[in-house]
């Protein structure tokens, strides 16, 4: 169940070099980096837990019309207690016209004041002739009530009422799933930049192909 998986565990580095789960007061609670799948798209989150309580509280969240992943903490290695306060994250960013670029964010979720970032790389993007490309999540059902999702992608600058239908090529490979509804979640968001490798199927955007990538075929 996509929609309400609760993160994993953040870690720290120690001044040895190892890696430990990140407490904060006194070992009372921990940071949790989550996907945040939801039905609009994915919107990755930071939550703190509070281990005796079991409860939540989201302290950051990805908003539109970006997409933004928390990498990991961006804090001296320390053998000392890590304070919620002024925290800082390695944060990506993304767009479907741009590629990731990385921030270092400072959270204060005390004071409320709102989050403090500077970016620390700019790459250029990989392929400048496609960086138009459009972009669009669709969500469907199978005949059979199975709620589905796709996305489709077309050339820049394509316009569907003046240039016409366009040959399309299919991407898919079939998945289980034990339920219906786990099946018809969405997994993706409209803001994810769209990378392309060298066995990538919107290459052929550039050959004028729309491309219907990952549409889902659930074997329940």
């Amino acid at each position: 169940d996509s929609y309400n998986a609760p993160g994993s565990p953040a870690i720290r580095r120690l001044p040895n070099g190892r890696y430990v789960l990140a407490q904060f007061e006194g070992g009372k609670k921990l940071l949790l980096f989550g996907q945040g799948a939801r039905p609009e798209g994915k919107q990755p989150f930071v939550d703190v837990l509070e281990l005796e309580s079991g409860e939540t509280g989201r302290i950051w969240e990805s908003t539109p019309p970006f997409l933004e992943y928390p990498s990991s903490i961006m804090e001296p290695p320390t053998a000392g207690e890590l304070q919620l306060e002024g925290l800082s994250l390695l944060v990506s960013r993304e767009n479907p016209q741009d590629p990731p670029q990385y921030f270092v964010r400072t959270l204060h979720p005390e004071t409320k004041e709102p989050p403090s970032e500077y970016q620390i790389t700019d790459f250029p993007h990989p392929y400048p002739s496609i960086r138009d490309l459009q972009k669009e999540i669709l969500q469907y059902e199978r005949a059979d009530g199975t709620p589905l999702t796709a996305t489709l992608y077309t050339p820049p600058g394509y316009n569907s009422e003046t240039d016409g239908p366009l040959p399309l090529l299919l991407w898919a490979y079939p998945r289980e799933f034990k339920t219906k509804e786990s099946a018809g979640q969405l997994r993706d968001s409209p803001y994810r930049f769209s990378g392309i490798g060298s066995t990538s199927p919107l290459l052929h955007l550039a050959r004028g192909y729309a491309v219907l990538d990952g549409p889902t075929m659930p074997i329940i």
